[in-house]
C-alpha cells in the first residue's frame, strides 16, 4: 500500500473533462502539485501548483515527459457515448510502457465493467448498456486490462451515472456490490474520492465501487 504523503506530485489526463476539472480542483485544494496533460489548444488556465504539459494522451514522448518523477498517475479520461474512439484503451497501451513498474495510478472506470456487470440494475444491463454505452464499456474493460496486466499499482474506480452536484464527501465505497445502491454519484465526490484513494492507496490493486452514501441509505 501507498504511503500518504504530506504534499505529492500528480500526472493527470483529461483535465479538461468535468471529472478531470472537479480532481484538479480537489487535489490543488489539499496542496498537492499536478502536472496536467492537455492538447494544443486547450484552454486550461494557469494555476499556482498546476503544470500544463502539451501533448496527446498516446503520445509516448509526452507521456514520458508528463510522468517523470510524479508520486501518482491519475486517469480521468472520456468520450462521448456514441463516438468509435478508443482513448482510453490507447492511452493504457502507451503509458504502461513509459511507466516504472510499481507505479502508483488510479484510474477511472466504470460500474459495469467486467465483473461488476451483474450489480447493474435490470435496465441498464439489458437495455441502457447494450444499446447506449457499449463502446464506453467496452473500452472501459479494455483499458482496464491492459493497465491490470502490467507492473503497476492500480486502483480501478468504478462509479455509476456521474451528476454535477456539490460535493457532500459522504459517499459508499467498497469491492464487492454495495446493497441498495442507486446509479448516481457527483463528480465533485467522484474527486474526493479519488483524491483520498490518491493518498491512501487503500484499494490498491483492485476495482471499487462508488455511490452517493445518502440513496443507498435511502433505498435500505
Amino acid at each position: 500500500m501507498t504511503q500518504q504523503k504530506q504534499t505529492q506530485t500528480l500526472a493527470l489526463l483529461g483535465a479538461t473533462g468535468g471529472t478531470g476539472q472537479a480532481f484538479l480542483d480537489e487535489a490543488l485544494s489539499r496542496g498537492h502539485r499536478v502536472r496536467a496533460l492537455v492538447r494544443e489548444g486547450s484552454t486550461l488556465e494557469p494555476r499556482p501548483g498546476l503544470t500544463i504539459v502539451r501533448g496527446d494522451a498516446t503520445d509516448r514522448s509526452a507521456l514520458h515527459q508528463l510522468v517523470q518523477g510524479v508520486d501518482a498517475t491519475v486517469i480521468a479520461l472520456g468520450a462521448p457515448a456514441f463516438s468509435k474512439s478508443r482513448i482510453r484503451s490507447e492511452n493504457a497501451a502507451a503509458l504502461r510502457v513509459v511507466l516504472p513498474a510499481g507505479s502508483r495510478v488510479v484510474c477511472l472506470s466504470v460500474l459495469g465493467a467486467h465483473e461488476s456487470k451483474p450489480m447493474l440494475p435490470l435496465l441498464y444491463r439489458t437495455i441502457i448498456f447494450p444499446l447506449y454505452l457499449r463502446r464506453v464499456v467496452a473500452d472501459h474493460e479494455r483499458q482496464e486490462t491492459i493497465l491490470g496486466e502490467a507492473e503497476l499499482e492500480v486502483t480501478f474506480v468504478r462509479p455509476p451515472n456521474l451528476t454535477d452536484g456539490p460535493a457532500e464527501r459522504r459517499f459508499a465505497h467498497g469491492l464487492d456490490d454495495l446493497k441498495g445502491t442507486t446509479m448516481k454519484v457527483s463528480r465533485a465526490d467522484l474527486a474526493v474520492f479519488m483524491a483520498d484513494e490518491v493518498e491512501s492507496g487503500r484499494y490498491a490493486g483492485g476495482a471499487v465501487i462508488l455511490s452517493d452514501l445518502k440513496a443507498v441509505a435511502a433505498a435500505a
